[in-house]
């Protein structure tokens, strides 16, 4: 995206402290949303970035709303009309700081009322289908669908996330107490979970196709060398979104796992246990984004500025 405009100071606006910490990816989507901008004076007849006001900006946010994306034709959602007007604050502050421009015309503009991200989660019919599509021939099942199925176990009834069990180790399986051993992470505390009776069996099954070779972690590819890591593991999940026709990550797996635990009337603190939470704070953060019947939340678009 060019900028065109001879008064935006883009150069000194790239060498700006708070935009040089951010990465090159982030600096380019930024380029692109102020080039929109300037693109939208440009079909206004401005070419000066003196001559915009805080009407014009308005215009613009409203404009935005109004309009839809040229390569899907989806509407434009509420976060990104606040994700505009963010980078239009911060670009105006900059010229404003640096004595470019008189104002930020930006501050006068409120912030916008965006709804709560609601985590999607699957519904007890979908967990069924998940499950039956993951190993759909039962009799002799392969390799990667016992594995993805034990991988798949650990996401939705432990809430455990990649990084944990990834590094679950050989060792840290004990079916003959019955229990398994999750490491201390930088957001997650060491536990003792029980092995409870599908996944149990489950992981049993993984372990007598499990290629034999000296690797310490639980979950390995076929290849000689590698892993079986968060990378592969995303890609599974990618396929099996396709056979059962709806999203299927990690996070949502996981946004499962709470909602099912809340809407059973589980206590905090058990599923702090469980989870490895450092704080109860947390478990309640997730909990409420997870009751039954708070999926879906109404938009409220641009209250106080069209």
């Amino acid at each position: 995206m060019r900028i065109y405009l001879q008064d935006s100071h883009w150069s000194e606006y790239q060498r700006f402290k708070r935009l040089s910490r951010l990465s090159r990816l982030t600096r380019e989507k930024i380029k692109i949303e102020i080039g929109l901008f300037f693109r939208y004076l440009r079909g206004m007849g401005i070419k000066s970035l003196v001559a915009t006001n805080e009407e014009i900006i308005r215009d613009y946010l409203y404009y935005c709303k109004t309009s839809s994306y040229k390569l899907t034709g989806r509407k434009r959602s509420v976060f990104t009309i606040d994700y505009k007007r963010r980078l239009l604050w911060n670009y105006y502050e900059f010229l404003y700081k640096s004595r470019y421009f008189p104002s930020n015309p930006v501050r006068n503009i409120p912030p916008l009322l965006t709804p709560k991200r609601i985590p999607v989660y699957l519904s007890t019919r979908q967990i069924i289908r998940l499950f039956k599509v993951v190993v759909k021939n039962k009799r002799q099942p392969t390799q990667f669908q016992v594995r993805l199925r034990a991988y798949i176990s650990l996401l939705l009834f432990y809430g455990m996330e990649n990084h944990e069990i990834f590094r679950i180790k050989l060792k840290d399986i004990d079916f003959r107490r019955g229990i398994i051993q999750i490491r201390k992470t930088t957001r997650h505390d060491s536990r003792i979970l029980p092995l409870i009776a599908p996944v149990s069996g489950w992981l049993e099954e993984y372990l007598k196709i499990r290629p034999k070779r000296q690797a310490t972690n639980l979950f390995q590819c076929v290849k000689t060398r590698s892993r079986y890591t968060y990378n592969s593991s995303r890609g599974d999940l990618r396929i099996i979104s396709r056979r059962v026709r709806f999203r299927v990550s990690a996070s949502i797996l996981r946004n499962t796992f709470f909602s099912v635990m809340i809407n059973n009337l589980v206590e905090h603190r058990v599923i702090q246990a469980i989870v490895g939470a450092h704080t109860v704070k947390t478990v309640i953060r997730w909990s409420r984004k997870n009751i039954t019947g708070k999926r879906e939340t109404t938009e409220k678009y641009l209250k106080g500025i069209a």
